[in-house]
């Protein structure tokens, strides 16, 4: 029997050799038995079978609560940001959730661990129902997506196989697991594909280098274009590592290739979205196409661009624009809501974006479009940008005039001292209409900026 297909997974046929690492925690290594059996005990600690809204920033009080709660049959909500507000907007579709938590974290050397080997730890079957993931919400309301355990296995699965197998690998990541890829990285794949989750959620760069340098290798760091842009400009010196990979923002060919000689190090980047997790996968210093995974098709219907593979119940609509070169590649157009027409000439603002991003010494940018003028009149871009002081304006739209068309080169630059971006690097359109709201005292007038 191949326990792929099995209706009941039990753990031992997914994840072979028990006694091997699972987690490093402060130097300490946790076995794969030994989590497995703390989140079966942590998981009947909760009586309920009701929705658990999982808050942990910890990754591994994390992943405890979330196999734990599977475990008990339970489904498990992720926030999109860990606002009271946001929590309590959550229950209204969930009668009888939980925002509570799992025990909190201990130190491994006094966890207290219960042992059960004489059962069998029993899985989720794969079409139950078992997470629910939220967009993050920077164009509008958090959309929430239900994800059954099957489609979660199936997607780590072909994660792993484009990044080569991850067995063995240490996974530093600064991404938050309660978003999908933060999730499918740093804690999906140590659950379904032997990878040894880090307890270390760093931020900051030097955090970022202290938990690389710490973490034994094979290591890998799973991080944003924000995050890469800040390490290297901080100018500081990165342990050796195997491998790093980024996703939530295209990374422009120029950085990416400077960001691999650098750090010494392949740059990987993957595509997906909250709705249909993560699909396809590309090394943007080679080149500007990226290729699906095994088994993920795409095709196009009445304007609409669709995804469907076997691990998903139904097609999957996708909110970007993409161009089909052949049945495996594509090139990203950018998102459809992020997708401009300035003198009739398209382009994405996200791909603009990148262009700045390449520029030495300019380390923050966001684009948009203000809803100023009448009708007919000519849409401009308005930039705010985060800079050294010794990086002009007048450079800076030098270096751009030479890469884009001039349609799309804003017309003058505000300058900011920090962009207010979650931990994801992303913006709502409130944050930004808050920042344009400023420009008229500043410079004037809508029209003057």
């Amino acid at each position: 029997m191949n326990p792929y297909h099995d209706p009941v997974i039990p753990y031992d046929l997914i994840l072979e050799g028990s006694e091997a690492p699972f987690a490093m925690l402060e130097g300490t290594v946790i076995t794969r038995r030994q989590f497995f059996e703390e989140a079966r005990y942590q998981g009947r600690q909760e009586t309920s079978c009701h929705p658990l809204i999982n808050v942990h920033e910890d990754p591994y009080a994390f992943s405890l609560s979330l196999l734990g709660a599977w475990l008990m049959g339970g489904m498990v909500l992720l926030p999109p940001d860990r606002s009271d507000q946001r929590r309590e907007t959550m229950k209204q579709p969930f009668p009888g959730v939980s925002a509570g938590r799992f025990g909190e974290r201990q130190h491994p050397s006094g966890r207290g661990l219960r042992h059960c080997s004489d059962e069998r730890l029993i899985w989720p079957v794969l079409h139950q129902e078992v997470l629910v993931a939220y967009t993050s919400g920077s164009t509008g309301q958090p959309i929430p997506h239900i994800k059954t355990f099957g489609m979660l296995l199936d997607g780590a699965r072909l994660i792993d196989g484009f990044l080569g197998g991850t067995q063995g690998v240490t996974l530093i990541s600064t991404v938050p697991q309660q978003h999908m890829y933060g999730l499918e990285l740093s804690v999906l794949l140590p659950l379904f594909c032997g990878a040894l989750l880090s307890g270390n959620k760093p931020f900051y760069p030097a955090d970022i280098m202290a938990a690389l340098d710490q973490a034994p290798r094979p290591r890998a760091l799973v991080t944003t274009p924000l995050h890469l842009k800040i390490l290297l400009d901080s100018g500081l010196s990165m342990p050796p590592i195997d491998w790093m990979v980024s996703a939530t923002a295209p990374l422009h060919q120029d950085l990416a290739t400077v960001l691999e000689r650098s750090f010494d190090a392949p740059l990987f980047e993957i595509y997906g979205c909250t709705e249909a997790g993560s699909l396809a996968g590309r090394r943007p210093s080679g080149g500007s196409s990226w290729r699906w995974f095994e088994g993920v098709r795409s095709y196009r219907d009445d304007g609409e661009v669709f995804v469907e593979a076997d691990h998903f119940p139904e097609r999957i609509a996708l909110q970007d624009e993409l161009t089909a070169l052949d049945s495996c590649h594509f090139t990203l157009e950018g998102r459809c809501s992020d997708l401009i027409n300035i003198a009739g000439k398209r382009n994405s603002l996200k791909g603009l974006e990148a262009h700045f991003r390449g520029i030495e010494g300019l380390h923050d940018v966001a684009l948009m479009i203000p809803e100023w003028g009448g009708e007919g009149a000519v849409a401009r871009l308005v930039a705010f940008v985060v800079a050294d002081e010794t990086l002009t304006n007048q450079v800076i739209l030098e270096a751009l005039r030479h890469c884009l068309d001039p349609v799309f080169v804003p017309r003058r630059l505000h300058r900011v001292d920090r962009l207010p971006r979650n931990a994801l690097g992303k913006m709502t359109m409130a944050d930004l209409k808050a920042l344009l709201d400023d420009l008229p005292k500043a410079f004037g007038s809508p029209d003057g900026a």
